[in-house]
């Protein structure tokens, strides 16, 4: 991004989503900043200036911050909420049948990619700034009058990353109907001409082991699917009954939301070879199978969240570390039994008194 400002803001946007996925609410910011000593100081305040006016936009304090000499700009924001404890929504609280909602369309690493080298098309660029710039609080907000299980945002490791993660967390596993996940303009057309960021290759080589794509998706509809997200939406899961009127009211509110496909009970870590299409799925969809209750095995072919890196792999691989639930037989029967897993259980305490989350990293 180029404009010194709207970089700032995205990156605050960026850094406040998290919470926002959690159903919290940011309190205050840390601005982290790596800047050359050399490089005119008036992008630095116009990038902080930026961070600055979305965090206001958010109610959010910027209170301080830490810089460093470096030979490339950087800037980020650490970023404090709240949240009530049975107002928590957790990646692995999906649940067999609930629908998933998409909040915004998917496509910034692609468009981004363009207009670095410069072939970016104007409508291209404002689309993906406008839907970077665009708080994930109203979407969250709208999601809390429906009966949703889990929630998280689509970030780095794209929209399939990221719900294979929900999946396996929740024990379950989830299908797409490609046909229906919404695009920025031109997205599409610039992956097919080959611009496209090299995370988005790495995120579809991650996932390829869990995901049966139907034959008729192109690579740059499958690579699309897993484009590496700045900023991106939120993916709720919701009753069926519910998911349509949630997608009216976020459309409504001016999101680019759309339903995209679902959770189900499936088996642990295989792909079915006889999986029948759901009548709502079209030719388009993509079908996940997850590990939800394997541990890790470096050297074999088995990811969890389909989207993980090899550190994230011997991170989770190990007995009794955060994010990974305790292996048994009976994990996904007794998921399955609770209407609402999790909600009400009283999270972990961590620093300070303030709720530690007890689910894994999110990327």
């Amino acid at each position: 991004m180029d404009d010194a400002y709207t970089f700032g803001a995205i990156t605050a946007a960026n850094a406040m989503s998290d919470i926002y996925a959690m159903g919290g609410r940011p309190l205050f910011a840390l601005n982290i900043v790596a800047f050359p000593a050399d490089l005119d100081k008036s992008v630095l305040m116009e990038i902080l200036r930026g961070g600055r006016d979305k965090a206001r936009e958010a109610g959010v304090s910027v209170i301080g911050g830490h810089s460093i000499d470096d030979k490339e700009p950087k800037y980020g924001m650490a970023v404090v909420g709240s949240v009530p404890r049975e107002g928590i929504y957790r990646k692995g609280d999906g649940r067999a049948g609930d629908r998933l909602v998409l909040s915004k369309a998917i496509g910034t690493g692609i468009i981004a990619t363009a207009i670095k080298n410069g072939v970016a098309p104007e409508d291209a660029v404002n689309a993906a700034v406008e839907s970077m710039l665009r708080l994930n609080e109203g979407a969250l907000e709208l999601a809390r009058r429906h009966d949703v299980g889990a929630i998280t945002d689509v970030t780095g490791f794209g929209l399939v990353g990221h719900l294979s993660e929900l999946a396996k967390m929740s024990g379950l596993a989830a299908f797409i109907d490609a046909s229906n996940v919404p695009r920025l303009p031109q997205a599409l057309r610039l992956a097919e001409e080959g611009l496209v960021p090299g995370g988005t290759r790495r995120n579809m080589e991650f996932i390829e082991p869990l995901t049966r794509w139907a034959p008729s998706l192109g690579e740059a509809v499958r690579l699309l699917l897993c484009d590496a997200q700045t900023s991106g939406g939120l993916l709720i899961s919701v009753a069926a009954d519910e998911s349509e009127s949630l997608v009216d009211e976020l459309r409504a509110a001016g999101h680019a939301a759309a339903g995209i496909g679902g959770l189900e009970s499936g088996p642990d870590g295989e792909i079915p070879d006889g999986w029948q299409r759901p009548q709502s799925a079209s030719p388009g969809a993509c079908r996940f199978g997850i590990p939800a209750h394997r541990p890790a095995v470096l050297g074999r072919r088995i990811a969890l969240g389909g989207a993980t890196r090899a550190r994230q792999l011997a991170r989770h691989a190990g007995p009794g570390r955060p994010g990974v639930r305790k292996q048994g037989s009976g994990g996904n029967a007794r998921r399955r039994d609770r209407a609402r897993p999790a909600r009400n259980r009283p999270p972990a305490r961590g620093v300070g008194g303030l709720p530690h989350r007890d689910d894994g990293a999110r990327p």
